[in-house]
């Protein structure tokens, strides 16, 4: 009779140990949540905050014609660049204007010139995810800037922002490849051979705030 009690006991024993070993690790698991702020403020520029910078424009030569127009286009890749790090989505437009086009001598001047931009490949250099690129992305038109003396203004309109867009840095590229459109150039005949030069301005108008 006392082995079989002796039996009995070490059965009981044994299962009581995965008993005790479960409650104790279900002890260890538990836990406390806590949670806190980081605070932080990012203060704009209300009445500035803006970049613009472009690159030059060249174009391919072409030999002198008899009569009618002519078009030559765009053979580098050149950018404009619009950066609004005011800390605002307010309102902006750039504004393009080109002077005449002169020669070597001051009196030697393109006839009729006139110079087309396109709509272009216009992409953030921000690090935006691509919703906030659809959202906020500026609007690009094609425009034709004729060539005028400072007094004239024959800007044009050539990239906008409304409000809540434009915010960031964004940057339009000109050229042959992939998806960058050239900039032309047309002019008449009875121009001199010559090297001829114009001075593109980029003029940033903006919305401040209040």
């Amino acid at each position: 009779m006392k082995k079989i009690n002796m039996k009995k006991i070490n059965l009981m024993v044994i299962t009581l140990l995965p008993l005790f070993s479960l409650i104790l690790s279900s002890e260890i698991t538990l836990a406390v949540d806590s949670t806190s702020k980081a605070n932080f403020e990012l203060t704009g520029i209300k009445n500035g905050g803006f970049e613009v910078s472009a690159s030059d424009v060249t174009f391919e030569q072409k030999t002198v014609h008899s009569t009618g127009v002519a078009t030559t286009n765009q053979n580098n890749e050149s950018t404009i660049r619009v950066n609004n790090f005011s800390g605002y989505a307010n309102p902006w437009k750039l504004k393009v204007f080109i002077s005449e086009f002169v020669g070597t001598s001051p009196t030697s001047k393109l006839f009729g010139a006139k110079i087309t931009m396109p709509i272009t490949k216009l992409s953030p250099v921000s690090n935006f995810d691509a919703g906030t690129i659809t959202a906020i992305k500026p609007q690009v038109s094609a425009i034709e800037l004729i060539p005028s003396t400072e007094t004239v203004d024959n800007s044009r309109v050539y990239m906008e922002a409304t409000q809540g867009k434009g915010y960031g840095e964004w940057l339009a590229t000109f050229g042959n490849i992939d998806d960058k459109k050239p900039m032309s150039l047309s002019y008449e005949a009875g121009s001199s051979a010559d090297s001829y030069v114009a001075k593109m301005t980029y003029s940033l108008e903006f919305t401040p705030e209040p």
